[in-house]
């Protein structure tokens, strides 16, 4: 079925058409005639528009009154934190610092003071070292006068009772030959006493003589009562080892 084949509609049907005044349809503009003749062909291709980048955005630049405002601020801040930086700073400075530092020197002078008196102290050391060492060399000295002299001492002791232990020797002797028994006796009591003390001076190479000396002695005086010769004989040879010994003293 087609649109021909179609019945027509009747006209009292169809809906109004609106009229058109001439005032309401717009006139058509023609073109000029040489603008149809200068409008050059369409090209064949189609261009690619091409993006165009924009320019970078001008910065606008402050105004001098606001930069002025800005310092200003800046300006303050800067002062109000040296100000809070620097109260902190005296803070910390007198209520740490300051009395740690008082202390470390007060430690520091306390030091010293230890320091010096070591110090002082180490030299009365060495001083009393010096004179104890002066005394120890004088004691030394001394000690060494002193033990010569001992020794001329007991030299000088041994001497004498070897010239006395021959005179009471001598003199028994004298007495004995007298026949004075009594006299003889007087002599030779002390004699034990002297040969005693002479073993106690005398050098250990001289103490066996001085051995003899005491068994002749006892000897002689057990002789005397019963025989007086023969004690006369002993006294002779004790005389002679008393005379031999004195000279081989120093």
């Amino acid at each position: 079925m087609t649109v021909q084949d179609l019945p027509p509609v009747p006209e009292d049907e169809l809906p109004p058409q609106e009229e058109t005044t001439p005032e309401e349809t717009p006139p058509e503009e023609t073109p000029p005639p040489d603008s149809l003749a200068e409008a050059p062909a369409p090209p064949e291709e189609t261009a690619i528009p091409q993006e165009e980048t924009a320019p970078p955005p001008v910065e606008s630049e402050p105004s001098p009154g606001k930069m002025r405002l800005f310092l200003r601020k800046a300006l303050r801040w800067l002062i109000g934190l040296f100000i809070v930086f620097a109260l902190g700073y005296l803070t910390a400075f007198f209520s740490l610092y300051q009395p740690l530092t008082n202390k470390y020197n007060r430690a520091l002078d306390e030091a010293q003071k230890a320091a010096d008196q070591v110090a002082s102290l180490q030299a009365e050391l060495e001083a009393a070292n010096a004179q104890a060492d002066a005394l120890q060399a004088q004691i030394e000295t001394l000690t060494t006068e002193r033990d010569a002299l001992q020794e001329e001492v007991d030299a000088a002791e041994l001497h004498f009772y070897t010239l006395r232990a021959l005179a009471d020797v001598q003199g028994a002797r004298l007495a004995l030959a007298g026949e004075d028994l009594d006299t003889a006796r007087v002599y030779l009591s002390k004699t034990p006493a002297y040969l005693e003390t002479m073993q106690s001076l005398a050098d250990a190479d001289m103490q066996d003589t001085l051995d003899d000396m005491q068994q002749r002695l006892a000897l002689v005086r057990g002789e005397l009562d019963d025989d007086p010769d023969t004690a006369g004989t002993d006294l002779a040879i004790l005389a002679d080892w008393l005379r031999q010994f004195e000279t081989a003293l120093p």
